[in-house]
């Protein structure tokens, strides 16, 4: 597995997001991990990564919360991609990571066709699914980003187990 340099979590939840970040450090995933623990400090993050003009400024991986205080994660990501250089962040660096099943937000990542939609908590399978269907479809940066990210095995239970997923984050059959 090709260490990332950069990991962005936003989550709202400070012991989430410490957990998550104590995780991904565990497993080696990035040289850097960045926590951020609003949309609006997010989205300040990405301003400034992206007014650098260099695309290994931005991050290689975007783990997302959907409830945020300010901008909540979809309000995030519409506001993203209207930067230079973010034009398909979601449907190429961004997971969206979060409490919600709700049938509504499945709907809407899929419009906005973000990489991935996984249920809280983050965990070291889950990650490791993120991980290998980046690497199973690698591009250079900004490039067209795969269509599918493989769900969690279905027959599995507990924590680990995978939300309903959307048609374009489903494995293909």
């Amino acid at each position: 597995m090709t260490q990332k340099r950069r990991i962005l979590l936003i989550d709202d939840d400070q012991i989430c997001s410490w957990l998550n970040k104590l995780l991904l450090e565990e497993m080696q995933v990035a040289k850097q991990i960045i926590c951020c623990t609003s949309g609006e400090e997010a989205l300040h993050y990405l301003r400034k990564a992206s007014a650098e003009g260099e695309p290994p400024s931005l991050p290689d991986l975007i783990f997302l919360d959907l409830n945020l205080p300010d901008l909540n994660g979809f309000e995030l990501l519409e506001e993203a991609t209207n930067l230079s250089g973010c034009e398909r962040i979601a449907s190429e660096r961004t997971i969206l990571l979060t409490s919600s099943m709700h049938l509504p937000d499945l709907r809407r990542a899929n419009e906005k066709k973000v990489l991935g939609y996984l249920v809280k908590p983050l965990t070291r399978t889950k990650v490791q699914e993120v991980l290998k269907s980046i690497t199973l479809h690698a591009q250079p940066p900004l490039a067209a980003a795969p269509d599918r990210l493989p769900a969690a095995n279905p027959k599995s239970r507990g924590r680990d187990a995978a939300a309903p997923t959307p048609s374009h984050l489903a494995p293909p059959h």
